[in-house]
């Protein structure tokens, strides 16, 4: 696929509803910071319909700025919904946070065909398999989904586990909640 690069107007270009990547305030921060220091180098790669694929928290840091216009990287075609979801794991996969409800329920099988294993859940909802803390070290984030009425419950078991353990270990406590949610 060819590409070339343009600039265009703030007001044509739109968010990606689906963009599974979030930002903290720290992150944003930072990133207003490096722009700050060293301008935005990096295109915005857009769809032909102008929505941002990749480069979302720059829009709004030039939206915040009072920028009229961008440049952007722009496709010879419409891109795909596949196409879409990849590029927006490629062009994010260095930094930020996911929502992981979107990866998991959106995402998965581009994720498999990345090879980007790590970003999709565990599932360890069958109680009697072993669980390796292994697994977990600097690999994995675990996603643990409970009903709204559920967390008050959950943080007193955990409390309760936590003194009967002797320990305020957050591997132990997470173990505990694995096995026994």
């Amino acid at each position: 696929m060819k590409w070339h690069t343009e600039r265009r107007k703030l007001s044509e270009l739109k968010g990606w509803e689906s963009n599974p990547r979030t930002i903290t305030e720290k992150a944003y921060n930072e990133l207003k910071a490096s722009v700050g220091e060293l301008g935005n180098f990096e295109p915005l790669v857009i769809n032909i319909d102008g929505t941002v694929v990749a480069g979302n928290q720059r829009l709004r840091l030039a939206i915040e700025n009072g920028e009229q216009e961008v440049e952007v990287s722009i496709p010879e075609r419409e891109l795909t919904e596949r196409e879409i979801k990849k590029i927006g794991l490629i062009s994010n996969r260095h930094s930020g946070e996911w929502d992981m409800d979107k990866l998991a329920n959106e995402f998965e099988g581009v994720l498999e065909e990345l090879g980007f294993d790590d970003l999709l859940p565990i599932d360890y909802s069958n109680k009697n398999e072993e669980i390796n803390i292994g697994e977990f070290k600097n690999k994995y984030k675990v996603v643990l989904d409970f009903k709204e009425d559920d967390y008050e419950e959950v943080l007193s078991l955990l409390s309760m586990k936590s003194e009967k353990l002797g320990s305020t270990s957050n591997e132990d406590l997470v173990l505990y909640l694995l096995r026994n949610a």
